[in-house]
């Protein structure tokens, strides 16, 4: 005996992509952590997320299931970077499109300055200070000579902060680029003393 073909249904669940989604929690993240959100979507549906504003090949994805009541949670694949003060992330909804959606760095400055006059002594390491929301945060990134430097830096209680070159800085100019909340820029020049 030869076997018999054998027929067999077998169901196929297809989830359909949501018509829209609407993010409920809130849109801020902890650089360094992963991030999440939640929210409400068509019931029973389903939606790609990706870890980054513009998915290419490579990018992190997963797919996110809607529940019977409509609800949704994603946390990203990877944790964000801890130098960042913005983060996208971009759910796909199919023939629809995509809906990118922005978060901001929990606890980054809304007000940043450097104090006037400041000089650095050659063959010494540098140190910029300021000001800012007090028990704020920021990154400096220090460009002297070859090298970049970039820090987390974090503001006291009474808005004073400060920032050094992890070399000694042995000439030519320092530049600083201060990057607080979601528009806050501040750059800055370093002379060596005269």
């Amino acid at each position: 005996g030869s076997a018999q073909p054998v027929e067999q249904t077998v169901p196929v669940r297809v989830t359909p992509y949501p018509t829209e989604i609407e993010v409920t929690s809130d849109t801020k993240f902890t650089p360094g952590e992963h991030a999440e959100l939640s929210g409400t979507a068509t019931p029973n549906s389903g939606f790609i997320a990706y870890d980054a504003g513009y998915p290419s090949a490579g990018t992190r994805s997963q797919v996110v299931r809607v529940d019977d009541q409509g609800r949704w949670t994603w946390t990203s694949v990877v944790a964000s970077d801890r130098y960042v003060n913005s983060y996208r992330a971009t759910f796909t909804l199919g023939e629809k499109g995509r809906q990118a959606i922005d978060l901001e760095a929990d606890g980054f400055a809304t007000e940043l300055a450097v104090d006037a006059g400041q000089s650095y002594t050659p063959g010494k390491t540098a140190v910029l200070r300021g000001t800012g929301t007090p028990g704020g945060r920021f990154v400096a990134q220090l460009q002297y000579g070859q090298f970049t430097d970039r820090a987390l830096v974090d503001i006291t209680g009474d808005g004073s902060w400060e920032v050094a070159t992890r070399r000694p800085v042995s000439e030519g100019t320092l530049s600083a680029l201060l990057t607080g909340a979601e528009g806050v820029r501040v750059t800055a020049e370093l002379l060596a003393e005269a």
